[in-house]
């Protein structure tokens, strides 16, 4: 009997700690969240993610975009930043691809941003100038600073307005494959070969709307056409380069033509 009562008592010491540990952690956590919410913003840190690459944007640019308007400063409190929001904000920016804004336990506000990377810049027929970046997306050039990719002009109608390289257009009933997308899947194409992205000094689209490379080495157009079968018109145009060119110079021909399957057509200088 004894020990039962023993044992009784010691459930109740148990369940009476029990309690008492859960009331405990409730009242911390209670507490730590009031200071949480009290707490205000001691610092701002912006990071650009790709600056020794890009450098369309600096952390006082960032700065500037989350200050201005005054809904968020040093001293605001921590818990009221609307933190998408203003990654919202950041992103309108053309030259943002991507913001992550966040807080950390002593009051600083983080903004990490990514900015965008151009792949190739479009002068068209009006003289505008704007680049084709990664996601496809038109972004205008900037007065800050300047990126160096492969240029292209000539016949370009699109302008900035439009905003992004659409897949498809309707050119007299049939669905084909746009120029402005053609000139994006060109620009990866240079991104990603080295070699090509050197050696070619500039596309021009003629007045059929065909892609012609201007090489920095000879003296020929090089009639792409089209961005069908990219890499394998380029494995032609290499082995065309190692085989044909080392026998007849590189002045030999005003003209290669890649628009036909599997054979290369040149047209000689006079």
């Amino acid at each position: 009997m004894i020990k039962r009562i023993g044992t009784y008592f010691n459930g109740l010491q148990k369940k009476a700690g029990l309690i008492f540990l859960v009331l405990f952690s409730l009242f911390l956590f209670g507490f730590a969240a009031k200071e949480q919410y009290a707490l205000k913003c001691k610092a701002l840190v912006v990071k650009i993610v790709n600056d020794a690459e890009i450098t369309f944007l600096d952390e006082s640019d960032v700065e500037q975009i989350i200050l201005e308007g005054g809904q968020v400063k040093l001293g605001s409190i921590v818990a009221d930043i609307n933190m998408a929001m203003l990654e919202k904000k950041i992103e309108l920016n053309p030259y943002v691809a991507n913001a992550e804004v966040f807080s950390t336990v002593d009051g600083k506000l983080y903004a990490e941003v990514t900015q965008r990377k151009p792949l190739i810049r479009l002068i068209n027929q009006h003289g505008e100038h704007f680049y084709i970046d990664t996601e496809g997306d038109f972004v205008p050039v900037s007065d800050k600073s300047a990126y160096s990719v492969i240029v292209a002009n000539g016949f370009i109608y699109n302008n900035l307005k439009e905003k992004k390289a659409v897949a498809e257009v309707e050119i007299k009933g049939k669905i084909s494959k746009s120029l402005a997308y053609q000139l994006y899947e060109l620009g990866r194409f240079f991104d990603t070969h080295e070699f090509w992205n050197n050696q070619i000094e500039q596309v021009y689209v003629n007045v059929y709307q065909q892609i012609e490379l201007i090489p920095r080495i000879g003296n020929q157009r090089i009639v792409l056409g089209n961005t069908d079968q990219l890499e394998a018109r380029f494995e032609k145009l290499m082995l065309f380069y190692k085989e044909a060119m080392p026998r007849v110079g590189w002045d030999a021909y005003s003209k290669i033509n890649l628009m036909y399957d599997g054979q290369v057509v040149c047209t000689k200088n006079n």
